[in-house]
């Protein structure tokens, strides 16, 4: 006779016990992945270059860098960012930054391996509403530097003035260069 009347009582509070589960915060659901600012930054999309990167290089005669998407050398996903000096230069590859409120603090991480150069140097360039470079935001520096693939993580502020930004990697000498898992993040 009691378990007559404690099943619908059980049945009433378990109803009301997931009614109202159901209307608190999503506590235990993790919050939403910020997005990168960089675009194509695991170098997945593009056939023969990695789409959004570009090359700059001074015009010396005889000396033609080449950029490439390497399916090889890869630190994670299906490809990475190559440059290739066949002789001794100094190029950049380069990538626009998605436009953002000015001022943010951010943070940015690259892996890169290399072989046989002199110096490498990453960072953020700013430009100002003309495009003339207002600052160059240092995010590493080395002249020691070769496979296995290192981290390079850095936090920073964007100076007053920025309008549009991008990330730099260049480096000087004979030798290769690997870019993978390029991020740049809004810090809160």
């Amino acid at each position: 006779m009691k378990t007559r009347r404690l099943l619908p009582r059980l049945a009433a509070c378990a109803a009301g016990l997931a009614l109202g589960l159901s209307s608190l915060p999503a506590l235990a659901q993790p919050p939403a992945p910020t997005a990168s600012l960089v675009r194509n930054g695991g170098m997945e999309a593009g056939t023969a270059t990695p789409n959004f990167w570009r090359i700059w290089h001074k015009n010396d005669a005889g000396f033609a860098p080449v950029l490439a998407r390497d399916t090889a050398q890869k630190f994670s996903g299906d490809a990475s960012l190559r440059v290739h000096h066949p002789t001794a230069g100094y190029s950049s590859v380069q990538s626009d930054l998605a436009r953002t409120a000015p001022r943010i603090k951010a943070r940015a991480a690259i892996r890169v391996a290399a072989e046989e150069i002199e110096a490498l140097d990453i960072g953020i360039q700013c430009f100002d509403e003309n495009r003339r470079q207002i600052r160059w935001l240092s995010l590493a520096g080395t002249t020691e530097l070769e496979l296995p693939w290192r981290v390079y993580e850095e936090e920073f502020q964007l100076p007053a003035g920025t309008v549009t930004w991008q990330f730099v990697v260049g480096f000087r000498g004979r030798g290769t260069v690997w870019v993978d898992e390029v991020s740049v993040t809004a810090v809160e």
